[in-house]
């Protein structure tokens, strides 16, 4: 099963933070320089490519033994065994879990997130 996902809890606000901060400047821009110009035009279209690519590069894949999460500017994948995650709690709109001493906060679709809950409940 595959899905998107995206990054919770604080980093997940820092970096979206960050891509809207590119759309402020372009709304700055646009205001300080009263007509549209190719400064505007560039920072805009930065911003739009930003939010695109934050959000299709942000992948999960669902295995029998493993969850497959794509990141934002790591062409390979990070694999993550079913049986070693611990404390794993589900929240409203995603999964908070330990794995190798990292905690992952991701925010997943319902039937994602209703997915890898049963996969997680038969393993245990």
């Amino acid at each position: 099963m595959r899905s998107y996902y995206q990054t919770g809890g604080l980093s997940g606000l820092v970096i979206w933070a960050w891509v809207l901060m590119i759309g402020l400047l372009a709304l700055t821009l646009q205001l300080e320089f009263i007509t549209f110009n190719v400064w505007t035009y560039l920072v805009a279209s930065i911003f739009v490519v930003a939010v695109v690519f934050m959000v299709l590069r942000h992948k999960v894949e669902l295995t029998d033994d493993y969850i497959h999460l794509k990141q934002i500017l790591s062409f390979n994948r990070l694999s993550i065994r079913l049986d070693g995650i611990k404390h794993v709690q589900m929240t409203k709109h995603g999964i908070i879990f330990d794995y190798n001493d990292n905690s992952y906060d991701l925010l997943l679709t319902k039937k994602m997130r209703s997915a890898i809950e049963q996969k997680i409940g038969a393993k245990k």
